[in-house]
């Protein structure tokens, strides 16, 4: 427990990328394999699993591709929008960024140059 309050909590993390100053969670053991994944991923874009039916299409995590065969292939839609009758999302965090920029009006990357608060794609 006391693990958690500080890595989630205290975003206290004991292995940080030297790189981007992303960082590394996971149990005790596994922090340096973890760390390993990112900067594969992240800084050396390796994706090693390959959807089976979208040509080119690759991800650097297993999970990302379960997820990715989940919500696109099997239109698994687990997420569902307490405000949209009948709108559900395949990622929890397509959910909250739905709500956020749908009905609580936020932001964060808005186009500077544009007064309706545009949001920026990247």
């Amino acid at each position: 427990m006391r693990r958690h309050c500080k890595t989630v909590h205290e975003k206290l993390r004991a292995h940080a990328c030297p790189y981007c100053k992303g960082v590394a969670s996971g149990e005790m053991g596994t922090l340096d394999s973890t760390l390993d994944r990112h900067f594969d991923t992240v800084h050396l874009k390796l994706r090693d699993h390959a959807c089976p039916y979208c040509k080119g299409v690759a991800f650097g995590t297993k999970g990302n591709l379960e997820r990715h065969l989940d919500t696109v292939h099997l239109e698994q839609r687990e997420h569902a929008c307490p405000y949209c009758p009948g709108v559900a999302f395949g990622a929890k965090s397509t959910l909250k960024r739905h709500i956020k920029t749908v009905h609580e009006k936020r932001r964060d990357h808005a186009c500077p140059a544009s007064p309706s608060g545009t949001r920026a794609t990247s």
